[in-house]
């Protein structure tokens, strides 16, 4: 981990909540993790680094990047001093939280909530989506999810065209914030209105698969318009069908995730296998 160096530090010269991003439960399962540790001992360091708060104070050095439960329960216990991966190095919030971000969606300790809103902060510093993702250390279709309410209201138009879809034609979440994907101006400030409503009044009575082909013509054709979009996608070939077997917890992790994100299962799969085959340079 680059520019961090391993050190035990003193307990009671460390602050948090500065750089925190789980916030939801974040005392959750205090007890299970100090019996973990009085028989085991420490496993994973902490991560700390300098802050504003810290610069400013007399009696605090460090402020915790991750591990904030594990450094309270040394402090219950009445250790000393705690492991740390040290960064002697002032960090501005949304750095700091980039660094507790990365770490707590290895360890899968944050609420999906708690990683959206994290997320969002991190963008403001950064302005740009795959940028947020590469210094953050972000997977891109993570950032993207966040992301898609947050865009409902920064575009001008972009509430109008979401509740349009969703409330007057009766489509899913992910399908509204794709039809705002597809008509989002160059400008990134303002989406097509009139564009926008008549996007999401085609798609609401055609299929799923023919609305995945016409959103896919849009997304190849951005300065078309949406009979254009139609006559594209009623020419393309048929899909070909993949099939994928998941064990319980799997399946049971993917309906969360496609719940959470107001779309199904297939589409959020069919999302993610795109996502990468784009990435990757492969289409």
């Amino acid at each position: 981990m680059a520019d961090f160096k391993f050190d035990n530090i003193d307990v009671n010269k460390i602050t948090t909540g500065y750089f925190q991003v789980a916030l939801q439960n974040a005392g959750a399962k205090i007890d299970e993790l100090e019996h973990g540790i009085k028989a085991q001992g420490l496993l994973q360091p902490i991560g700390v680094a300098k802050s504003k708060i810290t610069e400013e104070s007399d009696d605090y050095e460090w402020e915790v990047l991750w591990g904030q439960r594990r450094h309270l329960v040394f402090m219950r216990l009445g250790h000393k001093t705690i492991p740390a991966m040290v960064l002697d190095k002032v960090l501005t919030k949304e750095e700091g939280m980039a660094y507790a971000l990365q770490e707590n969606i290895a360890r899968r300790d944050m609420s999906r909530k708690d990683i959206y809103d994290a997320i969002k902060l991190i963008w403001i510093q950064f302005g740009d989506e795959k940028k947020c993702a590469d210094e953050a250390g972000i997977p891109l279709p993570l950032v993207r999810d966040a992301l898609k309410s947050e865009q409902v209201n920064r575009l001008k138009n972009g509430r109008a065209i979401y509740e349009h879809a969703t409330n007057e034609c009766g489509l899913p979440a992910a399908t509204a914030h794709k039809i705002l994907d597809n008509v989002k101006k160059a400008d990134n400030v303002s989406a097509d209105l009139r564009k926008g409503k008549k996007l999401a009044k085609v798609l609401s009575v055609e299929d799923v698969q023919m609305r995945n082909k016409i959103l896919k013509a849009a997304q190849n054709t951005p300065d078309g318009d949406v009979d254009g979009w139609v006559t594209d996608a009623k020419n393309m070939k048929s899909y070909k069908k993949r099939t994928i077997e998941l064990i319980e917890n799997e399946d049971e992790a993917l309906k969360e995730l496609a719940l959470s994100l107001g779309s199904s299962p297939e589409d959020v799969l069919k999302d993610l296998v795109l996502e990468k085959l784009s990435s990757d340079g492969f289409i």
